[in-house]
């Protein structure tokens, strides 16, 4: 193993070279140029500013520092580590597996070929990792290149008064691991991003996981199917184009769905979703299981955007806004044995037919434009609900709750009782023994599971120009109820209507009810003309018992 060494003390800078073998060269003082040529070589270039080339071989390149330094690792798997001190060096692996090494000053790093590990020690450095899947760690600007590489970011931030320098982290192409401090950018490729920091992350092209610390994060999920997880700070979370999958986690966060089919939970505490555009999926708490609801109770502010969503609050006294699209709104999601919503939850529909569904509090449900439902299936026992009341109204099974611009009801799993408006209603009792009544307008009754009543107080309940139809009505089961109209409506005697069958009316001034396939005819006024008509589905003829006269 030949020593080669230059001049010690000297007035002359050196310029060694080694030979085929394994060589030992060694340059001391001043600004020398040393060159390992082939063989595993170990080079220490000293004081001063020195250039050293490793050639062929697995080298070893070093320097004494002082100066600022170039190295050359050249073919093979090298180390290179330039002198600790504020000097700059320059260093490029080459083809080879390489570890290289800055000092504590500025470092310009070239992985190159090979799968290399980058350290720019404490300085602002520039490190590219260029092909192989390599790994770079410190504060600077970091880029990782082809393949699949880790970057691991310092802090670092230095203002000037012409610049402000912060760490900047490029994943590159390829499935990236982005860690640390500083701004990443996870570039073309499935790229993991956990930052500590409170500076913007950006997945970039691909499907990425992007995940916050105990900073206040920013984080972009970018292009593609993203996963954007924040920390235990107050984060801003967006995901940007894809179907994405956001969560919040702790602290008061920020979610913005963006473009895409988005899944969001703002888990703990006060948190804001916005869903953007596509058919979104909303929750203002998470789940621990997969039908296992864990909730903290705080407030949190859930919007849909455009698209066909889902939005679901949690046990705080939420806000909920559709948007555009045909949404569905939940103030609380089913609650488990022991758990409930008794906050005063706002549900606004926007635009489009919407589905909003309240919990137990007073809650102020808004359908917004066109034609919107409410659903009381989570109510704890029957509710009384009646389109035809502007303000609160106590329901009786879900707290005291302000409907407004609502034209259909769905009632509980108990029993109901549901009344609409002047309006054009759908009134479905769901379960239990319910009792219907339209109002005025076309109306369309469902009594659903259990011994259901229909109710008509008035002409205009049903009118022969503009009838109601009842859905689903069981002999035996189901009732029509027209106990509040006179059989004699000519005199002051309070009889009930006459029943004819298929038969014609009585006329006469005497009232009557006549039934046909599919068809209730009433002539209240008893001049033998059809004053009220009622549809029944599936072409039913009713008999006597199937009502209450």
């Amino acid at each position: 193993m030949p020593l080669i060494e230059g001049d010690r003390g000297g007035p002359r800078s050196d310029v060694l070279s080694g030979g085929g073998g394994t060589d030992t060269i060694l340059g001391y003082d001043l600004n020398d140029l040393l060159s390992g040529n082939g063989g595993n070589d170990s080079l220490n270039g000293g004081a001063g500013s020195d250039t050293l080339y490793g050639g062929l071989g697995d080298d070893t390149l070093q320097s004494g520092g002082g100066g600022d330094d170039s190295f050359y690792g050249g073919d093979g798997d090298d180390v290179i580590q330039a002198a600790n001190g504020d000097d700059a060096s320059l260093i490029e692996g080459g083809a080879g597996d390489d570890s290289l090494t800055g000092s504590d000053g500025y470092d310009d790093i070239f992985g190159d070929e090979g799968n290399d590990v980058l350290d720019g020690g404490a300085g602002f450095n520039d490190l590219d990792g260029g092909d192989g899947m390599d790994t770079l760690a410190g504060s600077g600007i970091l880029y990782g290149g082809d393949d699949n590489d880790q970057l691991f970011g310092s802090a670092f931030v230095q203002t000037d008064d012409f610049d402000t320098r912060i760490t900047k982290l490029y994943g590159g192409f390829g499935g990236d691991l982005l860690g640390g401090y500083g701004l990443m950018f996870g570039g073309f490729g499935n790229d993991t991003i956990s930052t500590d920091d409170s500076a913007l992350c950006s997945g970039g092209v691909g499907d990425d996981i992007v995940g916050a610390g105990t900073a206040d994060a920013l984080l972009h999920g970018d292009q593609g199917n993203d996963s954007v997880v924040g920390g235990t700070g107050h984060d801003r979370l967006f995901g940007d184009d894809g179907n994405d999958e956001i969560q919040g986690f702790l602290g008061e966060d920020s979610l913005f769905g963006g473009n895409g089919a988005d899944y969001m939970m703002g888990q703990f505490d006060a948190d804001r979703l916005d869903g953007g555009s596509g058919n979104d999926t909303l929750f203002g708490f998470y789940f621990s299981g997969p039908f296992t609801a864990v909730d903290d109770r705080a407030s949190d502010t859930l919007n849909g955007g455009a698209g066909n969503d889902t939005l679901t609050g949690g046990g705080g006294a939420d806000r909920l806004y559709g948007g555009t699209g045909r949404d569905r709104l939940l103030a609380f999601y089913e609650p488990e044995e022991g758990t409930d919503d008794r906050a005063a939850d706002r549900l606004f529909g926007g635009a489009q037919n919407d589905t909003l569904i309240g919990a137990l509090g007073n809650d102020y449900l808004d359908g917004g434009a066109d034609t919107d439902t409410v659903t009381f299936l989570l109510a704890t026992r029957g509710v009384t609900v009646d389109l035809s009341i502007t303000g609160a109204q106590a329901t009786g099974g879900a707290g005291r709750d302000t409907l407004v611009n609502v034209e259909n009801l769905v009632g509980s799993r108990f029993g109901d009782r549901l009344t609409g408006d002047n309006g054009d209603n759908r009134l479905e009792g769901a379960v239990g023994a319910d009792t219907l009544a339209g109002g005025g307008g076309s109306d369309t009754l469902i009594g659903g599971i259990g011994r259901d009543v229909f109710l008509f107080h008035e002409v205009t309940d049903s009118l022969a120009l503009d009838p109601d139809q009842i859905t689903g009505f069981v002999r035996g089961s189901d009732r029509i109820d027209l106990s509040a109209f006179d059989g004699t409506p000519l005199d002051a005697a309070d009889t009930a209507l006459a029943f004819v069958g298929t038969g014609a009316f009585l006329g006469g001034g005497l009232a009557s009810v006549q039934v046909a396939a599919g068809a209730v005819r009433v002539d209240t006024t008893g001049d033998g003309t059809i004053d009220m008509l009622i549809f029944l589905t599936g072409g039913t003829v009713l008999d006597l018992s199937d009502f209450t006269l």
